[in-house]
């Protein structure tokens, strides 16, 4: 089952389809604690991900990303990370401007060194859905 959902000024757009294994996160990251966003995508990949048995990669482009939402993404990449027990493949794409003054760019560095995943790190993409 794939999961969509679309952008708000406080949520990002999510998509993740199943078959392939592409999960995406695009936009701004607000939400604050009381928001059913993260919520509902760690339903979602607690109920989905234990079925999926292909390598999964998440890609992410965020413009801007709290302090709630840094705990709760490093939450759901543990919970992606569980692929890798069944010899799937989980690795993360981290699309922000490669700066060292840029904050989402030294977050994504952050949650690399926090988890140990594999990372990769590339400029802005333009016109990417």
């Amino acid at each position: 089952m794939d999961l969509i959902i679309n952008s708000t000024f406080e949520t990002p757009a999510v998509r993740f389809i199943e078959s392939n294994g592409d999960f995406q996160i695009k936009g701004r990251i607000i939400p604050n604690s009381g928001n059913a966003f993260w919520k509902n995508i760690h339903t979602w990949v607690t109920d989905t991900i234990p079925k999926v048995n292909v390598p999964v990669t998440l890609t992410i482009e965020i413009e801007y990303i709290n302090a709630y939402s840094v705990t709760q993404l490093l939450n759901l990449i543990s919970s992606l990370k569980s692929v890798t027990d069944r010899g799937c493949l989980f690795s993360i794409n981290w699309i922000s401007d490669k700066d060292d003054g840029n904050e989402v760019y030294l977050i994504g560095q952050d949650i690399a060194a926090a988890t140990n995943c594999p990372f990769e790190f590339s400029g802005v993409l333009e016109n990417c859905n």
